[in-house]
């Protein structure tokens, strides 16, 4: 996020205007009291995230189109994306999820994007930075650095 605030500002200086949505996946988690990790690989972890995924695509397209009656060539940078999940999932969880939200290939969602960055997390490089849970800067994480680390992985082969 400070990486995202960052770009925004360099190119708010370079005169673009620029819109940046916030990650969506944490104010749900935290309104709903938090993840089970006893839900992964089960039916309440696909009905969680067809819930994020839907959530974040409605979040994208109202965006998208309160930005349209600004009618300018305004740069819209999102904190994470409809693929947020799919790091998350097995091949066959994923499927269920975008199915169930109507998309039934990656392209789909590829195509909503004009670029897709992939930005590692410190859980890959820097482990003593990245926290989780009570008492950490994100309450809401939930992931280890080791599972943080193996989602990385994931989003970067996806």
């Amino acid at each position: 996020s400070t990486a995202l605030t960052k770009l925004r500002n360099r190119l708010v200086h370079r005169g673009l205007p620029v819109t940046l949505i916030g990650e969506n996946a944490t104010p749900l988690i935290e309104r709903m009291g938090g993840y089970e990790l006893s839900w992964r690989h089960t039916w309440k972890h696909v009905e969680f995230q067809r819930i994020m995924l839907k959530a974040q695509l409605e979040q994208e397209d109202n965006i998208m189109s309160l930005c349209r009656l600004r009618e300018d060539d305004r740069v819209i940078i999102l904190d994470r994306g409809a693929f947020d999940g799919r790091t998350f999932c097995t091949a066959g969880e994923w499927e269920k999820v975008r199915n169930s939200n109507h998309i039934y290939t990656d392209q789909e969602l590829f195509d909503r994007y004009d670029v897709v960055i992939h930005m590692t997390s410190a859980a890959v490089d820097r482990p003593q930075f990245y926290s989780y849970g009570v008492g950490s800067t994100n309450e809401s994480r939930f992931h280890t650095p080791s599972m943080a680390a193996e989602a990385d992985k994931l989003g970067r082969e996806f």
